[in-house]
C-alpha cells in the first residue's frame, strides 16, 4: 500500500512541474515545440480540449490523460477552464454545447473545442445520454468503456445528519473510518 501511495505522490509531483511547464513529466516526453495540433472545421490549428468534472478523481485522471496526450501522443492539449457540474456535463461538453450545465438551454451545434473527459462518471446519466444520441446522432460522443475500475454514484449523508452525529458522539461520518462496524453505533443517525 506504500509503494502505492508513494508512486502517486510522484505523479503528482510530476504533474505539478507539468502544470508550470518548467520540465516534461516522462524522461522520453515529447517537448511542447515538437507537438502537432488538430484543426477545427475550418483548418485551423487547436489543441486537444480535455474537460474535467467537479470531484477529486476526475481533475487528477484528466490530468493524467492530458500529460499523456502531450507527452506520449505528442499533441498540444489543454484542460477547460470550465468545470463540469455533473456526470451528464460532458456528455453535452463533448458534443459542442456551449452551456453544458445549463438545465434548460445548453445552446448545442456549435463546434466542439472539448474532445476528451475520463472519470466522467456519467452511468446515472444513461438515459440523456441516449436521448441526446437520438436527438443529435453527429454530435454525440461514444462512450469508450471503463477504465478499470468500478465505483460507487450518488452516496450522500445530509448535513443534518453529519452535524447530529458530530454534535451528539464525536462521530465524524464524513470521514471513512467512522464506517467500521465494530465502532461506534450509525444506527441512532
Amino acid at each position: 500500500m506504500f509503494r502505492v501511495l508513494l508512486r502517486l505522490a510522484v505523479v503528482l509531483l510530476g504533474l505539478t512541474v507539468g502544470q508550470a511547464g518548467a520540465e516534461l513529466c516522462l524522461d522520453d516526453g515529447v517537448p511542447e515545440s515538437q507537438r502537432k495540433y488538430i484543426q477545427d472545421d475550418s483548418g485551423n490549428d487547436i489543441p486537444i480540449g480535455v474537460i474535467e468534472c467537479g470531484w477529486a478523481s476526475s481533475t487528477f485522471l484528466n490530468n493524467m490523460a492530458l500529460m499523456m496526450i502531450q507527452e506520449v501522443l505528442g499533441f498540444h492539449a489543454v484542460i477547460d477552464p470550465r468545470v463540469g457540474a455533473s456526470g451528464a456535463s460532458p456528455i453535452y461538453a463533448l458534443a459542442g454545447c456551449v452551456d453544458f450545465d445549463n438545465a434548460k438551454e445548453k445552446n448545442c451545434g456549435s463546434e466542439t473545442k472539448i474532445h476528451v473527459s475520463v472519470d466522467s462518471w456519467s452511468g446515472t446519466h444513461a438515459a440523456a445520454q441516449q436521448k441526446f444520441a437520438k436527438e443529435y446522432p453527429r454530435l454525440a460522443a461514444e462512450d469508450l468503456g471503463s477504465m478499470g475500475y468500478s465505483g460507487e454514484e450518488s452516496m450522500y449523508v445530509s448535513q443534518e445528519i453529519l452535524h447530529a452525529a458530530y454534535s451528539d458522539s464525536g462521530l465524524a461520518l464524513d470521514f471513512y473510518k467512522s464506517y467500521f462496524a465494530k465502532e461506534l453505533e450509525r444506527r441512532v443517525f
